[in-house]
């Protein structure tokens, strides 16, 4: 299947691979498909399908669940040593959720950015450049990844055989964000209609009724849920509102529900102290 591109991304895909720096940082928002579009890309350098990327041999694929660690970067020691074969761009390394390394790791991958070994590229993707040391961003060519418009998601959700009835419901649970809207259609979502509707209340009520929602949740999951939720309603209202008063609050409260996501994957806040900033701060 074919890679779902706006048309600001597929210019700027175009520019770095008629240049081809030596280090590649893609930077999207949660959900927004910087995965696929790292797989998709270093298809591109290697000419082949998107799907066949990881199982080549001269691939070196980095991603953790928690974190990438120094130990993870020191086998990048042992790659760099692979001859490169038919050409000097054939030889990749590409590290998912480049902010997942740890500080050390970011000082190890550093050096390799500032003395690359000939013939090899690196390929990172992050949702939360802030976490990357600046040294580390400086040292790549950077893209930010926008997302597609939401006819180009339909008509390519049309003709992977959805129902338009599914496409709809993927793309208002998705936010307009690719990458969930994809997982959506294929029925893996984290984000239940239930936390939808929720989403929908909290949004509607006022600080009082908010406050009462939001004491009803008590696990770290259902929050999770919750703000998964928020943000792809909220991102989505951003990107059809006109009216620049509105998209100002908007924005204020995607900050809000975007600091509150990475307080919970990065810390164990205490979840009665977060649903009350957050219910007070929308």
């Amino acid at each position: 299947m074919s890679v779902v591109l706006s048309s600001l991304t597929a210019k700027q895909i175009d520019n770095y691979l008629s240049q081809k720096p030596h280090a590649l940082l893609l930077i999207g928002s949660v959900g927004s498909g910087t995965t696929t579009l790292l797989l998709h890309i270093a298809a591109k350098l290697l000419d082949i399908e998107d799907d066949k990327v990881i199982s080549r041999p001269n691939v070196l694929y980095l991603s953790s669940d928690k974190s990438i660690s120094i130990d993870n970067i020191r086998s990048i020691r042992s790659f760099i040593k692979l001859k490169p074969t038919t050409n000097m761009t054939n030889r990749l390394i590409l590290i998912d959720d480049a902010d997942k390394m740890t500080i050390e790791a970011q000082n190890a991958i550093l050096k390799v950015l500032e003395e690359p070994p000939e013939g090899t590229m690196i390929l990172m993707s992050t949702t939360s450049p802030n976490k990357l040391q600046p040294t580390v961003v400086s040292r790549c060519y950077s893209m930010r990844v926008s997302v597609p418009s939401k006819s180009a998601l339909e008509t390519d959700g049309e003709a992977r055989g959805y129902k338009k009835e599914e496409i709809n419901k993927a793309y208002l649970m998705s936010g307009g964000m690719p990458g969930v809207f994809y997982s959506t259609l294929a029925g893996d979502v984290s984000a239940t209609a239930e936390s939808f509707a929720v989403a929908k209340d909290v949004l509607r009520s006022q600080k009082y009724q908010r406050l009462i929602i939001m004491q009803s949740l008590s696990t770290t999951s259902e929050v999770s849920d919750l703000l998964s939720a928020l943000h792809r309603i909220i991102h989505l209202s951003l990107r059809s509102s006109a009216d620049s008063s509105q998209q100002g609050r908007l924005i204020m409260a995607y900050q809000l529900v975007q600091d509150c996501e990475q307080a919970i994957v990065s810390t164990s806040p205490n979840i009665k102290l977060l649903t009350t900033h957050l219910a007070l701060g929308l």
